[in-house]
């Protein structure tokens, strides 16, 4: 129904996508095989709910449930162990860019989702 209604991915549809653009930056940089594409996308979840409360659009006690629940199903949303020039080579080579940015999908809480660049200093906190 999602793809039908948004084909191009602008509006309901790229929010499906939460996770997803931290999570594959992972798996290119982790190296092809380190990390199931769910875990890549758990670990994003965690980057996008950590840049949400660092704008000051997530509600904390929201990311730290959703981020707890993650970890109690096993995954390292705190992995850290990554060639970050690596990391920002995919990063910057995803196909979500628009307008020279990449779009983040962020939550400020459950079906309360929204797209949003972030600045350099951002992702450095938010990527270590």
């Amino acid at each position: 129904r999602y793809i039908e209604e948004d084909f191009r991915e602008q509006g309901i549809r790229a929010h499906l996508n939460l996770g997803h653009t931290f999570g594959h930056a992972l798996e290119a940089a982790a190296g092809l095989g380190r990390f199931s594409h769910g875990e890549a996308v758990a670990w994003g979840i965690g980057r996008a709910l950590k840049a949400g409360l660092l704008l000051g659009e997530t509600d904390a006690e929201y990311a730290e449930s959703v981020c707890g629940i993650l970890r109690r199903f096993g995954y390292d949303i705190d992995f850290s162990d990554f060639d970050r020039d690596l990391y920002y080579k995919a990063l910057s080579s995803d196909k979500k860019k628009s307008g020279g940015e990449v779009r983040f999908i962020l939550q400020r809480r459950l079906g309360d989702t929204f797209m949003s660049p972030l600045s350099s200093a951002i992702l450095s906190e938010v990527i270590g």
